[in-house]
């Protein structure tokens, strides 16, 4: 079955945070970094302070996901207020994603 953009969207076959920086040179540089300073903290703590280290990764995991989250649902609107004003012909637009 060929499904239009709104049904992969809807079905869960689209999931853009999947994709963003994948390819990116920037990104795997600076995850590369991110995970060789991980792993010297790692060796170096113990004890309580490992259990911190690890619940302030988590953290700071759900953090990231949560923001990804809102720049994608507020693009998302900035996309439709486009849609609806190009429609509309008229020229007010705030730009306020709430």
């Amino acid at each position: 079955m060929n499904r239009n953009i709104l049904e992969h969207l809807y079905y869960g076959e689209i999931y853009p945070a999947e994709n963003i920086g994948v390819n990116s040179s920037e990104m795997q540089i600076v995850g590369e970094m991110l995970k060789d300073v991980k792993e010297k903290l790692l060796e170096n703590l113990s004890g309580s302070e490992l259990e911190y280290f690890k619940e302030l990764d988590e953290l700071q995991s759900k953090s990231a996901g949560i923001y990804g989250y809102e720049c994608f649902t507020c693009g998302f609107k900035i996309a439709i207020l486009i849609m609806v004003e190009a429609l509309s012909g008229k020229d007010d637009f705030t730009g306020n994603c709430k």
